[in-house]
């Protein structure tokens, strides 16, 4: 008996999967009522870091003059950023959100969490691209250290699936779609602001 709910249990969760996969929103997502961030036990995560030259005013500085989804090219798997469309408030402070537009056509709602010179946090939901569906929201951390040498960058991507059970397959997509996409982008910005100091 417990064998037969156990495998009811995962073909429930993977049926609704699927249905979640397979439905294709018809329009921009709306910015309503974020989900509730949870524990960070809750989310699967990637992280990557890199050290530039300069101090993490500088290139806060230098951020906000030339915005990390300028340089969030295609990969693969995930699609280029082509703009975004302020909903509410200035970005840059806690409480705004935006529309991201991908080129593919899908979109996805971010709203600022917390913006100072050591740290941009921020939230994204409402995905609409097919694998990114399955996602019921994600916290972002990007932190900026004074280290040796310069500033440490760090990004932080935590998400977490809509079904439960599906954490493995979002940690999956994390390392293997989602974080080489992040990578690329944040070298790319990270290149060109070595390359203008």
């Amino acid at each position: 008996m417990r064998l037969f709910l156990g495998l009811l249990v995962l073909v429930v969760a993977a049926a609704l999967a699927v249905g979640v996969y397979l439905f294709r929103p018809l329009g921009p997502p709306d910015a309503d009522t974020p989900p509730e961030l949870l524990t960070l036990s809750a989310y699967a995560q990637h992280s990557y870091s890199r050290t530039v030259p300069g101090t993490p005013q500088d290139l806060r500085a230098w951020m906000e003059d030339n915005s990390l989804l300028d340089y969030l090219t295609a990969t693969e798997t995930v699609p280029a950023v082509s703009g975004n469309e302020p909903i509410e408030g200035d970005w840059d402070n806690p409480g705004a959100k935006r529309r991201v537009l991908l080129a593919s056509g899908e979109y996805a709602v971010e709203r600022v969490l917390l913006n100072t010179t050591e740290a941009f946090e921020y939230q994204v939901w409402n995905f609409t691209t097919p694998t990114a569906r399955l996602v019921d929201h994600a916290y972002a951390v990007q932190t900026f250290r004074p280290v040796d040498g310069g500033t440490k960058m760090t990004w932080t991507y935590h998400m977490t699936p809509k079904i439960g059970l599906l954490k493995g397959m979002i940690g999956d997509f994390l390392t293997n779609d989602f974080g080489p996409f992040m990578e690329q982008g944040m070298n790319a910005m990270l290149d060109d602001y070595e390359a203008r100091r």
